[in-house]
């Protein structure tokens, strides 16, 4: 549903800057006109960042690594060899989330409590992270600026994206050292547009992903507080990209 409605958000906002959006396949694929030439775009895959920034927030343990190297807020982790590393990280941490390296929208993802429950899961392409509990915030950055900040709660213990609720935070809300650190993890894996994922627990904030194509209907209807035009900021960055003296029609 949320994929579909963030299409016809993108299709409004094309026809109405004027891009003459056509739709070519009913999974997503759009083209819109920019100029005299036609681009095609995927709202699942945007074009603004290229394939190693891409290729770097698809890959989970990647995204770690970088992280790391810049001094970026991690939460702890281990990509284990072995049951016998993963047994030491869980005594370690108590409770872990193991996750696919290359998994995408909570899909895969698993809370462990127990050596038992470890033992039963499949640890090849896993990526183990420290279980933190705290408050969860969404930063949307686009060229190096923060468009919007949102809290995103949900019910149990693992976000999952059919049932969290998407709060948009008014501008004097956010927290500076959020999105400094925001703005420094996109720097950091040279994205252009894209969203940093956090958890905050005791004002101590970790990074918990990093989406180089988030889905962008929630930025402009979310559940609670005001959105932004997030279809046509986006496609006008998209146009800007191919066609730097194009200007929007408002």
């Amino acid at each position: 549903m949320h994929t579909q409605a963030s299409l016809q958000l993108l299709i409004e906002a094309a026809e109405d800057l004027g891009l003459q959006p056509k739709l070519i396949t009913d999974y997503g694929l759009l083209s819109i006109k920019i100029g005299k030439t036609r681009h095609t775009i995927f709202f699942t895959a945007c074009p603004l960042n290229d394939s190693l920034a891409s290729y770097l927030t698809k890959n989970k343990h990647a995204t770690r690594l970088v992280l790391a190297a810049n001094d970026l807020p991690n939460i702890p982790y281990l990509l284990p060899k072995n049951i016998a590393e993963a047994e030491v990280f869980l005594q370690e941490h108590s409770w872990v989330i193991a996750k696919p390296t290359k998994g995408k929208q909570s899909r895969g993802v698993k809370l462990i409590k127990s050596s038992p429950e470890l033992a039963k899961h499949p640890l090849k392409n896993m990526l183990l992270e420290s279980y933190i509990k705290g408050i969860e915030l969404r930063c949307l950055v686009a060229n190096n600026k923060v468009l919007a900040v949102h809290q995103r709660d949900f019910p149990g213990q693992i976000n999952n994206p059919k049932n969290v609720r998407r709060i948009a935070l008014a501008k004097d809300k956010w927290q500076p050292q959020i999105t400094a650190i925001a703005q420094a993890a996109m720097r950091a894996l040279n994205l252009r547009f894209g969203v940093v994922d956090f958890i905050i627990k005791n004002d101590t904030p970790y990074i918990l992903e990093i989406n180089s194509a988030p889905g962008l209907y929630y930025f402009q209807y979310p559940h609670k507080g005001k959105g932004i035009a997030i279809g046509r900021i986006y496609l006008s960055l998209i146009a800007k990209h191919y066609q730097p003296n194009w200007k929007a029609p408002f």
